[in-house]
């Protein structure tokens, strides 16, 4: 929904229109009114969840080191306690594993049970994608860490980001 309000029909190809076009349904009408976000994030991070709650898709483009990777896992605690959802996959380059799983045990140990992080790479290869897609639900969010490393729109990877969104509510 968000690539379909800030640009132009003509600006995208038929097939990534198409992919655009099958954005998941808004979010229930009970993530309305915004849950109160934690006092020590920096001003940036909570105008940011803000603009991103109630949303069924988002993209957080701070600088590097700005905090996004905090500001997505708020986001998942506050959807998960607002019963919107009940996993959470983090899709990021393999070199980014472990960074992933030091975030979530900083900022989100309570939130370790729903949270699964998977490699870009794991994307392209085995059955790992086929099972992504197979287990991607509407009640799941899904985060890109690095999403430039996705690649075309043709892709293997791309293919399975693609169906993974169709299937997941944010």
């Amino acid at each position: 929904r968000f690539l379909l309000s800030n640009f132009l029909t003509t600006d995208f190809e038929a097939q990534a229109f198409q992919a655009v076009s099958a954005a998941p349904p808004a979010p229930p009408a009970a993530l309305t009114s915004q849950p109160e976000w934690p006092a020590g994030l920096i001003p940036h991070q909570s105008n940011a969840l803000g603009k991103a709650w109630g949303k069924p898709a988002f993209f957080f483009a701070h600088d590097m080191g700005s905090g996004k990777s905090r500001t997505w896992l708020e986001l998942v605690r506050a959807l998960h306690l607002a019963g919107a959802i009940d996993e959470a996959w983090m899709i990021c380059p393999n070199t980014l594993i472990d960074n992933w799983h030091e975030q979530i045990g900083l900022w989100a140990k309570d939130m370790k049970p729903i949270i699964k992080v998977y490699g870009v790479l794991s994307l392209s290869a085995g059955r790992l994608p086929l099972e992504l897609v197979q287990r991607s639900h509407p009640r799941l969010i899904v985060g890109v860490d690095e999403s430039q490393r996705i690649k075309n729109a043709a892709a293997k990877r791309s293919k399975v980001m693609q169906q993974i969104g169709k299937n997941c509510g944010f």
